[in-house]
């Protein structure tokens, strides 16, 4: 009797499979099910000797479990996107540079109703370059001289790159200049000024040149400074329309704001040097010397009516002042006094290592015969008198604008250089160097027309500057 009731019952399971019920065995047999729950998402039944998982709605079976049914195995988005679930909804979130539509990811020209324009149509990139797709969005790739800001293709003005003997190009701004003066106090307090249209100050704060100022219609010519928070430039205004005028202007920084420190009409201010914040000079056209007090600026007469070009001095009691025509004069602290230079030539610029010894360039320019004649010497003053100690030879014609010292066997000088060959005529950028016995060129750059002006904190770590600017790093 009970072997015919444990085959009904087991029929009976066979019956009740079908239809989702729950069957528990007797008999006292063991059953395949015992201890499998179907991880609680549906029901087990045995099939002969093994365990079955009939699952819920929304579960299928996987082996004695029951998972979850993904709703996104069969939505692909295309191949660009990933389904996911939002509420009880499907959505694609789709990759970059395509968009949803349905359970869809598409390219957005694909979609009804869209007017799609080309990431790169109506981009020329100034003409100097062409425009490329890059993760949908428009780049240009531009020209050789050429670099790229936004979408506008921009002539290089300045490529750093170094030269020889560890002269190296520096960029303190990708815009058309003229470099014409470079002054400081340190290796982390480096003024340059430059002049195109507009006069500009920048500083070298030890990282970075940062541009310190802008002044429109202004023409810079040289700066001076004794501290980050007392420096000066002179220069004159300037007209296009009318080019020959100007009135002369210098401007002081206090570390705060610029100043307007000096005006003097129908004249420029050519050079500037100061003792100290309370005792500065600025010379110009016409004989013209002015003193700061750190107050106020007066008018000095020393007795000539020659431009003065060019200022410098050891102390208050020891200035120097040179001007056209060779022209001359030693303040002592307490009088002016005129004296021989040896040349014609105008005096240009002036620098001393010490009291007693100091370097002059002068210079000369003329035009005969419709060709531009330039030459220069270089004066030293020994402590008694000036005398001219380099210039230019048979085969090499020196025009020089600029002289500094760093010390009685490192005096430097920076200008052009044009020399001769059997076929061809050449000229080059110059820096040419004193050691303590004779002058020798250090640089000749070959791809500039002249420098205006050299400055350095110690004999190794010196500026010169033009329509670039150069480091001769330590």
């Amino acid at each position: 009797m009970r072997k015919f009731l444990c085959f009904t019952v087991a029929a009976l399971a066979v019956v009740l499979m079908s239809t989702g019920s729950v069957l528990t065995f007797g008999c006292g047999a063991s059953s395949p099910c015992d201890g499998v729950d179907c991880s609680e998402h549906g029901h087990c039944l045995p099939f002969g000797d093994l365990p079955l998982c009939v699952c819920d709605l929304g579960y299928h079976a996987d082996k004695i479990t029951c998972l979850k049914n993904d709703p996104c195995i069969k939505v692909t988005c295309s191949g660009h996107g990933y389904c996911g679930e939002q509420g009880d909804k499907l959505v694609c979130v789709c990759d970059q540079g395509y968009v949803v539509d349905g359970l869809n990811c598409v390219d957005p020209c694909e979609v009804d109703g869209v007017i799609c324009v080309e990431p790169c149509e109506g981009v020329d990139c100034s003409g100097h370059g062409h425009c490329e797709e890059q993760n949908g969005e428009p780049v240009c790739i531009c020209d050789k001289e050429y670099r790229a800001e936004g979408l506008e293709c921009l002539m290089v003005y300045c490529e750093e790159r170094c030269l020889e003997d560890d002269w190296c190009v520096e960029c303190p701004e990708q815009i058309i200049s003229v470099f014409v003066d470079i002054q400081g106090t340190s290796p982390q307090n480096v003024y340059l000024v430059s002049w195109f249209v507009d006069a500009r100050v920048y500083r070298w704060n030890g990282s970075v040149w940062i541009r310190a100022a802008l002044f429109e219609d202004e023409m810079i010519s040289h700066v001076w400074s004794s501290g980050p928070d007392n420096v000066f430039f002179v220069g004159a205004t300037f007209d296009f329309n009318n080019p020959e005028s100007g009135d002369g202007i210098a401007r002081r920084f206090d570390g705060e704001s610029w100043t307007q420190v000096a005006y003097i009409e129908n004249t420029g201010l050519a050079d500037v040097w100061g003792s100290g914040p309370d005792n500065v000079y600025f010379v110009g056209g016409g004989g013209t010397v002015l003193r700061f007090d750190g107050e106020s600026t007066a008018q000095v007469d020393i007795g000539t009516i020659n431009d003065l070009r060019s200022i410098w001095g050891s102390a208050s009691d020891d200035v120097w002042v040179g001007g056209s025509g060779g022209f001359l004069t030693h303040f002592n602290g307490t009088n002016w006094e005129p004296v021989e230079s040896t040349t014609a030539w105008d005096i240009v610029s002036i620098s001393g290592c010490a009291s007693g010894d100091a370097y002059a360039v002068s210079n000369y320019l003329d035009v005969t015969d419709s060709k531009l004649v330039r030459e220069s010497e270089i004066l030293h003053y020994n402590g008694s008198r000036w005398q001219t100690v380099f210039g230019s030879s048979e085969g090499e014609k020196y025009y020089l604008m600029d002289v500094w010292c760093a010390d009685a066997h490192n005096v430097y000088a920076s200008g052009l250089v044009k020399w001769s060959d059997p076929w061809n005529s050449h000229s080059a950028g110059v820096v040419v160097h004193f050691d303590g016995e004779s002058w020798a060129r250090v640089l000749t750059d070959t791809s500039l027309h002249g420098y205006y002006a050299i400055w350095g904190t110690e004999p190794n770590n010196l500026y010169t500057v033009g329509s670039t600017v150069l480091h001769h790093r330590p």
